[in-house]
């Protein structure tokens, strides 16, 4: 496994970079605003979602936990997708 290069905390998400990939941890609080703003979203309550994306285009390759797959809606959990590829761009951890 690739060392943890720098971690980034806002207390909304948290973004870890470790080679090639960034993780992007969607925080217990966040997880609960989003149910709010998507109550029909099928997001059951998570202690959190973590997103991995490539630290050089951005591009998501996979997410945790996977049982989300079967019963979210798609749209939702892009838009979740890119509010945490959003910080970690502004974190500086995704470089486009």
């Amino acid at each position: 496994m690739a060392s943890i290069k720098s971690i980034k905390d806002n207390g909304t998400y948290k973004a870890e970079r470790r080679g090639k990939l960034v993780f992007v941890s969607v925080l217990p609080d966040e997880v609960a605003r989003f149910k709010r703003k998507w109550p029909h979203s099928g997001i059951q309550h998570h202690d959190q979602i973590i997103f991995t994306f490539l630290r050089n285009n951005g591009e998501l390759v996979d997410y945790e936990p996977l049982r989300l797959l079967d019963r979210v809606d798609a749209l939702a959990i892009k838009e979740m997708a890119n509010n945490a590829k959003a910080f970690a761009k502004q974190a500086h951890m995704i470089l486009v």
